[in-house]
């Protein structure tokens, strides 16, 4: 994605979930989320809608 798309995310706050994954040993699933309602939130929802 071009780094033109980004720059509506810039100074996001996001907060981070990391989760092992038992059924594969040295995996790891990272979610990353924005709080609801946030002006964070507003630009990942326009970062997806540009994709």
């Amino acid at each position: 994605m071009p780094a033109a798309r980004y720059r509506d995310c810039a100074g996001s706050t996001l907060g981070e979930e990391v989760m092992d994954l038992p059924a594969d040993p040295g995996q790891r699933l990272v979610v990353l989320g924005a709080e609801p309602g946030s002006a964070s939130e507003e630009a990942l929802r326009l970062l997806a809608a540009s994709a």
